[in-house]
């Protein structure tokens, strides 16, 4: 069994060699970055359903319990202020669940260098009268491309995180596949943290941009005054 075990593993990086070479001859860099995320997932991914199988989880789990430690929506206002709910030592944590699973707190500055981000994002983006207005020069597509897959990625993760506090979350639960298995919404915060970090180092490239013109300057001010404030108020 070990012997076949290892034939297999053998082939299968064989071809996974053979088609990556085949994908950076043509330079499809993002088709082979995409195929390697999910070849080193197997690691944990195969495990995880080889011990599903064995687990009081393998036929699904009850709404509730799947639907556990969501993200209560009090707690998105702990994104500007971590502090609003209690920081467990100088003031005990009130919020529901526990503080910790329930945190997605990257900074502030991180948050306006991601709202810099999309500002600079849409303002970049070609407008509908293509007779009147250029479009992007083809050197900026792939990063805004990549940006609003950040943005995305960030939205999305943050709204699921919400679980049972999500309308409309009752429908994955029921129809897609692995909601039914797993609880704690909230930890996909995780995705969310990632994605603004992202963000934050592209919105600090927007900032030394020389391009930017008053105009945007003036509305990237605005929106950081305004969530200062918000931040203030809620502390």
């Amino acid at each position: 069994r070990a012997t076949g075990e290892r034939l297999g593993v053998r082939v299968v990086l064989d071809w996974f060699k053979s088609l990556y070479q085949s994908l950076a001859h043509r330079s499809d860099l993002a088709m082979t970055i995409a195929l390697s995320a999910c070849f080193l997932s197997l690691v944990k991914l195969l495990p995880t359903w080889q011990v599903l199988r064995e687990s009081t989880r393998s036929t699904g789990t009850t709404y509730d319990f799947a639907t556990g430690f969501s993200l209560p929506p009090e707690n998105l206002l702990t994104l500007l202020a971590p502090g609003f709910l209690g920081d467990g030592q100088g003031v005990p944590y009130w919020g529901r669940w526990y503080g910790w699973e329930a945190m997605g707190y990257v900074g502030v500055l991180p948050i306006m260098l991601t709202v810099i981000a999309v500002i600079r994002l849409l303002a970049g983006q070609p407008s509908s009268n293509r007779a009147t207005e250029p479009t992007n020069p083809p050197a900026r597509r792939p990063l805004s491309r990549f940006v609003w897959f950040l943005v995305g990625m960030a939205v999305v993760s943050l709204l699921l995180s919400l679980g049972r506090y999500l309308p409309g979350y009752r429908l994955l639960y029921d129809h897609v596949p692995g909601f039914s298995l797993f609880r704690a919404p909230a930890r996909m915060l995780v995705l969310w943290t990632l994605a603004v970090s992202a963000l934050a180092g592209v919105g600090f490239d927007a900032s030394r941009d020389s391009r930017l013109n008053g105009e945007l300057l003036r509305v990237i001010a605005r929106t950081l005054a305004w969530l200062a404030a918000i931040a203030v108020i809620v502390t």
